[in-house]
C-alpha cells in the first residue's frame, strides 16, 4: 500500500529522460501553468535522479510533459505516470507533509486530466486543491490580517521565490478553475471574493532576478482589479489572463444564473456593465499585451491567449436568448448582437491565422479549445443559415467557410496533442449535422444552449469534422 501512495519511479527510468521532460515541462506547459523556478526544480532533479523526496511532484510533471517527447515509448507512460501521481495525490490529506510540492502536483494533475478529456477526475483534484489552499491559508497569504491558525497555516517563507512559487499555485489553479468550468456555467471551486493573494511577479524576474518584484493585490471586482493593472502592471500578461479570466467568471455566472432574465432591471444593469469593463479593458491594454507586432516572442502565446479568452467574453456577452427581448425590437435588438459575435468569431479566425504563419505551436494550448469550440459554434450557425435563405437555392459564403475551416483545422491540430479536445470536435459536428430549422431553435437559445445541447453529443470514430462542411 505504501507503494501506492509514495510510488518509487521505476528501476528502468532514466534519469536524463527524467531531465528531458522537466525542460520539456518549462519549454511546453509552464506557460499555461508557471508553476516552477526553472533552476531550483532542475537542479533538485539532478540532485535527487530516479529517488525524488516527491514522487508524486515528479509523476506529475512526467505525466504532464510527455505528450512533447519525441520518443514514442516516452509517451506511452502519460496515463501510468498520471495513475501513480492521482494514487498518491488521492492519500494526502488536508494539511499534507509537503504543502506547495503537493498543490504544484494537484495543479499538473488537473491540466493533465483536462488535456485528456477526463473532466469528471479534473474537476474533483481542483475541488480537493483548492480545499487543500484554503485550510493552508494560501487565499489569504498576503492579506495584512492573516490569521494564523496552529497546525494548519503555513507559515511564511523566508525565501520570496517560495513564496512566489506559492502564489502562482493559487492563480494556476484559478485559470484552470475558470477555464474548466465557464463553457458550461459548472460552480466555481475557488470563491475569489476571499481570495488576498498578490499577482504574479513578470517570469523573467521570477526565474533570473535576484530581488523580487512587488505587485498589486487581487480585486474580485473586475473594475476594481482594472484600474490596479493600470498603476501597478508593466506589461506582465500573466496580469491580464487573470483579469481576463476574472471577467469570464463574472460573465458565465452572469449567463448561467438560475434567474437569468435580460428583461429584470438589476441583471440588464450587470450586463451593461461587464460590456463596459470589456470595453475598456480593450482600451486599456497595450498593444504588446494582444498583438504580436507589439509583442516579445517570448509573449506571444499569451498574446493567442489573451486575445481568443476576450473574443468569448464578447460571444457570451452578446449571444442572448430571443426570447429575453420585449417583442417589439426582439429581431432587430437580436440580430444586432448576432452581428457582433459573428464579427468577433471572424476576428478569432484571423488570428488563427496570424498565429498560424508564425507557429501552430503559438496555438497548442490545451485552454484554448473551449474557446475556439464557442467561435467556431457562432460560425457553424451563421454559415449554413445564411447558406439557405429559401426558396432558393444555398449560396455558399466561401469567405465565411474558409473562416470555418482555419477553426477546424485548428483544432484538429490541438487533438493531435491532446485527446481531450475531441469532445469539441464532436461538438462541431453536432452542429453542422443538424438543417437549418434546428440550427435557428440553436441561435435563439443564447450562449446557454451549449449546456442543453452538450450531453447529446455523439462521439464518432475516425471523426472528419472538416468533409461535414456543407459544400
Amino acid at each position: 500500500m505504501d507503494d501506492l501512495i509514495n510510488p518509487k519511479p521505476e528501476p528502468n527510468l532514466n534519469v536524463n529522460v527524467i531531465i528531458e521532460l522537466v525542460d520539456l515541462f518549462f519549454d511546453r506547459v509552464q506557460c499555461f501553468v508557471p508553476l516552477f523556478h526553472r533552476r531550483n526544480l532542475r537542479d533538485s532533479v539532478l540532485a535527487q535522479g530516479t529517488s525524488p523526496s516527491c514522487p508524486l511532484l515528479l509523476y506529475s510533471i512526467m505525466a504532464v510533459a510527455a505528450f512533447a517527447h519525441p520518443d514514442p515509448d516516452v509517451r506511452a507512460n502519460r496515463p501510468l505516470w498520471y495513475r501513480k501521481a492521482k494514487i498518491a495525490y488521492e492519500a494526502t490529506g488536508h494539511m499534507p507533509e509537503q504543502p506547495l510540492e503537493t498543490l504544484q502536483a494537484a495543479t499538473c494533475l488537473v491540466l493533465y486530466a483536462f488535456t485528456v478529456g477526463g473532466h469528471s477526475d479534473g474537476l474533483l483534484i481542483l475541488g480537493k486543491a483548492s480545499r487543500q489552499a484554503v485550510a493552508l491559508g494560501l487565499h489569504h497569504m498576503d492579506s495584512p490580517t492573516r490569521a494564523m491558525l496552529l497546525g494548519t497555516t503555513l507559515p511564511g517563507s523566508g525565501d520570496w521565490r517560495e513564496t512566489e512559487q506559492r502564489r502562482r499555485v493559487v492563480w494556476a489553479l484559478f485559470i484552470l478553475d475558470r477555464g474548466m468550468c465557464f463553457l458550461a456555467g459548472f460552480a466555481y471551486a475557488i470563491d475569489d471574493r476571499q481570495l488576498r493573494v498578490r499577482l504574479p511577479m513578470m517570469e523573467a524576474i521570477f526565474q533570473d532576478s535576484d530581488e523580487p518584484q512587488d505587485t498589486a493585490m487581487y480585486s474580485q471586482d473586475p473594475k476594481a482589479l482594472l484600474a490596479s493593472l493600470q498603476q501597478h502592471t508593466a506589461g506582465n500578461p500573466l496580469h491580464y489572463l487573470i483579469l481576463s479570466y476574472s471577467l469570464l467568471g463574472r460573465i458565465s455566472e452572469h449567463i448561467y444564473s438560475p434567474e437569468y432574465d435580460e428583461q429584470d432591471a438589476p441583471q440588464r444593469s450587470e450586463r451593461e456593465t461587464l460590456e463596459q469593463i470589456l470595453t475598456k479593458m480593450r482600451l486599456v491594454l497595450p498593444r504588446s499585451a494582444t498583438d504580436f507586432a507589439a509583442a516579445s516572442s517570448s509573449d506571444f502565446r499569451y498574446a493567442v491567449w489573451l486575445r481568443i479568452s476576450m473574443d468569448v467574453h464578447t460571444i457570451f456577452l452578446h449571444h442572448t436568448p430571443k426570447k429575453t427581448l420585449q417583442h417589439h425590437d426582439r429581431d432587430e435588438c437580436h440580430q444586432d448582437n448576432w452581428n457582433r459575435c459573428v464579427a468577433t468569431a471572424r476576428n478569432t479566425a484571423l488570428l488563427i491565422r496570424e498565429a498560424s504563419r508564425v507557429s501552430v505551436d503559438l496555438l497548442m494550448n490545451p485552454l484554448l479549445a473551449a474557446p475556439i469550440f464557442v467561435c467556431a459554434r457562432i460560425l457553424v450557425i451563421e454559415y449554413v443559415l445564411t447558406s439557405h435563405p429559401p426558396p432558393d437555392p444555398p449560396r455558399r459564403d466561401s469567405a465565411l467557410r474558409a473562416d470555418l475551416e482555419v477553426m477546424v483545422l485548428a483544432l484538429d491540430r490541438l487533438k493531435e496533442a491532446f485527446n481531450g479536445v475531441e469532445k469539441f470536435r464532436v461538438g462541431l459536428f453536432f452542429h453542422l449535422r443538424h438543417d437549418s430549422a434546428a440550427l435557428l431553435t440553436i441561435k435563439s437559445e443564447g450562449s446557454r444552449g451549449i449546456l442543453r445541447t452538450c450531453s447529446k453529443w455523439t462521439c464518432f470514430s475516425d471523426l472528419d469534422v472538416l468533409s461535414a462542411i456543407p459544400d
